[in-house]
């Protein structure tokens, strides 16, 4: 044999033995099942229909399977959310002070870990597998809350129960949810996915036209608010991709000078604008609620109540508080930052504050490289806000 058949017999050798640095090379099992468990966890964490807690836990299962199948050296490259990991940690720390142990215990039990996995679960398999299993979560979503609507009363209206906190019966489609707007958020979640990600026209067609029924369906002031407003974004950037160095940057200037000018329009018009969504000055009596939550909040500024300490019936001497100074009761204070502050205080306010900051930056360092998952990143965080 030559010296250069040998120096190439071992330079085979050496890539056979040499482990794969493929972001594919996770094995089909491992990736199967990390596949399966983003479309179930995404399902779960969305709440579109109420399931018994251990299952949450028992799908935990599908990605410990999939990092002990998995190469080493795969595993090692393993990636949690940092953001996503300290607000978990702060979550599971708050049952020492909160006001209501049981249910922080089962909060914690059933999201935490959830939420931990999958920002792992995501990072081991290529992008494209996560967002078509975030896909099938999220069509699945919509359809069994258009079935739920269709064929189910109680989907269609909110009735009093043993658990609700309401005394009537009030409008609005709300599916399984619990609320419409708890359904409205997810339901733009999906739309915004669905539009940036789903490549088959027909089936987002259809799934768009049933979020947008729905969405009219649920008379959600605050949901209809949030599709006109990522509708708007949408426009937005597609003026934006259309622009080019000084330009993009005088666009840009140019749409926040507008927006100031448009919030301060709607200050002055707030009388007309709240008539027209059939509302008063306070929002329903939102002013009031937010300033009991707010003198809660202060309190016990720091590091709230714990997770599942206010808003739980029966009430504690907290929610009794915000309940007697607002004159009705309230299952939370239809403020998300709020709810945060009540729950986990000042320093959870901080780390939400910045996984959102976070995820703006990111997006905005992927706009020219990945315009549709850029798009996607700051229209979903835009609309949360």
């Amino acid at each position: 044999m030559t010296a250069p058949e040998t120096i190439e017999r071992r330079r085979s050798s050496v890539r056979r033995r040499r482990p794969s640095q493929n972001r594919d090379d996770l094995g089909g099992i491992a990736t199967w099942a990390i596949s399966l468990f983003i479309t179930v966890g995404v399902f779960l964490a969305a709440n579109v229909l109420p399931i018994i807690p251990a299952f949450f836990t028992l799908v935990l299962g599908l990605p410990i399977g999939a990092f002990l199948l998995a190469p080493r050296l795969r595993v090692e490259r393993l990636v949690i959310d940092g953001p996503i990991l300290l607000i978990c940690a702060w979550t599971a720390l708050s049952i020492a002070w909160s006001h209501n142990q049981e249910q922080a215990i089962f909060e914690v039990r059933r999201d935490t870990f959830l939420l931990i996995f999958l920002s792992a679960a995501i990072s081991l398999i290529p992008t494209e597998h996560a967002v078509k299993a975030l896909l099938r979560a999220l069509h699945l979503g919509v359809l069994m809350t258009a079935l739920a609507i269709a064929f189910i009363p109680e989907a269609r209206a909110h009735f009093p129960n043993d658990l609700s906190l309401y005394e009537q019966a009030y409008p609005g489609w709300h599916g399984l949810f619990n609320h419409k707007n708890t359904m409205a958020p997810f339901l733009i979640f999906a739309g915004l996915t669905i539009v940036h990600f789903d490549k088959s026209s027909l089936r987002k067609t259809i799934s768009l036209t049933a979020v947008i029924v729905m969405l009219i369906g649920s008379q959600s002031g605050t949901g209809l608010s949030a599709l006109l407003f990522v509708v708007a974004l949408w426009v937005w950037f597609r003026f934006y991709h259309r622009t080019e160095g000084r330009s993009s940057t005088t666009y840009v200037m140019a749409s926040f000078a507008v927006a100031i000018v448009a919030l301060i329009a709607a200050a002055l018009s707030l009388s007309a604008i709240t008539s027209a969504y059939g509302k008063d000055l306070t929002f329903s009596g939102r002013t009031d609620i937010w300033t009991a939550a707010l003198n809660a909040a202060l309190k016990s500024p720091w590091v709230g109540y714990g997770q599942g300490g206010v808003y739980w019936n029966p009430p504690n001497e907290v929610t009794r508080t915000i309940w007697n100074e607002v004159g009705f009761i309230i299952p939370h204070s239809h403020s998300g930052a709020l709810d945060v502050w009540l729950t986990l205080g000042a320093v959870g306010l901080v780390l939400f504050a910045v996984k959102f900051m976070s995820t703006i930056s990111i997006g905005v360092k992927l706009l020219d490289r990945h315009p549709a998952m850029a798009e996607w990143a700051l229209t979903v965080t835009f609309a949360q806000l």
